[in-house]
């Protein structure tokens, strides 16, 4: 019977690593370059900038109504910050930060100020002119209860609060928006 160790082949080679000798510095690269939650937030502006778009060529069918009126003002700011967003996280640059956040409080603002003035100016329309809401009020056809402003007013604070927390606190912003 021969030894195992005897054989050069059964030996492993001088320079591997084993497992309790990891290096480290792998991980931390991970946190650079447009990825993970980057990619994510390049998806969700993009989104963010072609509804309020579209959002703005709707609201060009009707001029005379106070609410269109609104929207064609505050829609085309929020698009065009939402696309800077995405162009500015694309090219890595640190300024993407701070846009990001003022496209979340933007975005917030113009939800807030479209809400309160459906429901200050028209309580009881008919929403079938208002494609966003449509899909809820296929069933009821109006809006006239404050807990439905309230929390479309609160589900965007929270969901643009967590965007704006996000920017302000992510490891990956530090280390890629940088240029």
């Amino acid at each position: 019977m021969t030894n195992e160790h005897s054989h050069p082949h059964t030996q492993p080679p001088p320079n591997t690593k084993y497992p309790e000798q990891f290096d480290n510095s792998a991980g931390q690269k991970s946190l650079t370059g447009v990825n993970g939650a980057l990619i994510f937030f390049i998806i969700i502006f993009s989104l963010i900038g072609c509804t309020y778009i579209t959002i703005f060529m709707l609201s060009m069918i009707n001029l005379n109504s106070s609410i269109s009126s609104l929207v064609f003002v505050l829609s085309p700011i929020v698009a065009l910050a939402a696309i800077t967003s995405v162009v500015l996280i694309a090219m890595q640059k640190k300024t993407a930060k701070w846009f990001s956040i003022g496209t979340s409080c933007l975005s917030f603002l113009h939800t807030a100020a479209t809400a309160v003035a459906i429901y200050s100016v028209a309580p009881n329309i008919s929403f079938s002119r208002y494609f966003f809401y449509n899909y809820y009020f296929a069933d009821h056809g109006t809006l006239s209860t404050t807990p439905f402003l309230l929390g479309g007013i609160f589900f965007s604070l929270i969901c643009n609060g967590l965007f704006v927390l996000y920017f302000l606190t992510s490891e990956r912003v530090r280390l890629t928006l940088t240029k």
